[in-house]
């Protein structure tokens, strides 16, 4: 594996940084409360700016979708300024992917091409309620040569500003995907969610009842889980990604909260306990970048070990991203609690990312798996 970027992944990275640079930390944050009519057409430019920059990759087919997961990993560029708008960007070439693994090349000719040229927004609804609850799972039911959705899906990225949603469903005891837009009769979304961090992404739980979902707006059946464990992999290694964007932008303002205040009448940056936690975090941070790098290569790659490397990156980097964030809040002190400070944030996004994707526990019983099937 070779570290070192290339002449064209250098251009991508820089034509990145040049679109991300004029996103202030004033105008990002205005995401949380925008309208989402004029959240849904800002996120469409930036999409479409990142996409003339090279940086939005949307394959046409399996092979391309595969290498664009690997390639987006210079959009860490973007979650350095913004991990929510980051998500927000991922989920839309998340979707992208899923039609262009699991469709037919009629249906990628219809929809890839708008997703590519990042004018559309997509969303993924995989999420349910538990058990527990009174709402059974998402189900597709034949209908002649269409088909019945019927069900609801929980916390999906974009779902109050998509237009497309690629929602998760059980037909006839198999997995199926349906593409279905948020305007179609039966479709319905709650309020944009209010969360505790990731407060720039537009998430809604979204509901379907009775949606006609034509046969050519149908992925699958599938006789394996394929479909899925692809998703599951794809949005974890964007969570990743994430989190060694945000431990960067934390360690950057904690040391320079170091090296401009003084407490006690010395420097910050001049106290052992403070150098050694801010060794500690570069230390963090950069091995996250490596195994989430490493991770994308292998998936790039099709190399048998990418399922195990991927959710290995998953847990270090979200983990790692909280303690990071745990220890800028301790060198910044006061400044760093108050609320609405970069530190106070990162804190809570941090938590979000943690909570997000395949569950850490979930994730660690699934590594297990791996080293006893292939170590």
């Amino acid at each position: 594996m070779n570290f070192s970027w290339t002449d064209h992944e250098t251009g991508v990275r820089e034509r990145i940084a040049a679109v991300v640079k004029p996103l202030s930390d004033e105008l990002i944050r205005t995401f949380e409360q925008m309208p989402l009519p004029d959240l849904k057409r800002t996120v469409a430019s930036i999409q479409e700016s990142l996409a003339e920059a090279g940086g939005f990759v949307v394959g046409s087919d399996p092979e391309s979708a595969t290498q664009g997961i690997a390639e987006s990993i210079h959009l860490g560029v973007l979650a350095r300024a913004s991990v929510s708008l980051f998500l927000t960007v991922r989920a839309t070439a998340e979707f992208a992917g899923l039609v262009a693994c699991f469709g037919d090349a009629s249906m990628r000719a219809k929809i890839l091409d708008p997703l590519a040229k990042g004018r559309t927004i997509g969303a993924v609804g995989l999420s349910e309620l538990g058990e527990e609850a009174e709402i059974g799972p998402a189900h597709v039911t034949r209908e002649g040569d269409s088909y019945r959705l019927t069900g609801r899906k929980c916390f999906v990225t974009n779902g109050p500003i998509a237009d497309w949603v690629a929602v998760f469903a059980h037909l006839e005891g198999h997995d199926a995907i349906c593409l279905v837009g948020p305007d179609q009769q039966g479709v319905s979304s709650s309020a944009r969610s209010e969360l505790m961090g990731l407060n720039g992404i537009a998430i809604s739980d979204l509901a379907f009842d009775e949606v006609l979902v034509p046969r050519d707006h149908l992925l699958g059946p599938f006789d394996s889980t394929a479909a899925r464990s692809w998703y599951q992999l794809s949005a974890d290694l964007s969570i990743a990604v994430a989190a060694c964007g945000l431990m960067e932008r934390t360690v950057h303002a904690a040391s320079e909260h170091a090296r401009h205040h003084r407490r006690g009448g010395k420097e910050i940056f001049a106290r052992q306990e403070v150098r050694f936690k801010l060794a500690e975090m570069l230390t963090l941070s950069q091995t996250a970048d490596l195994l989430t790098s490493r991770a994308a290569w292998a998936r790039a790659a099709q190399s048998p070990d990418a399922r195990a490397l991927i959710r290995c990156a998953k847990v270090f980097a979200v983990e790692n991203a909280e303690k990071v964030a745990g220890m800028a809040l301790q060198i910044t002190a006061g400044a760093g609690y108050r609320k609405g400070s970069f530190c106070e944030r990162a804190y809570r996004d941090a938590k979000g990312l943690a909570l997000a994707g395949t569950a850490v526990e979930v994730s660690r019983m699934a590594i297990a798996d791996e080293i006893l099937e292939r170590y």
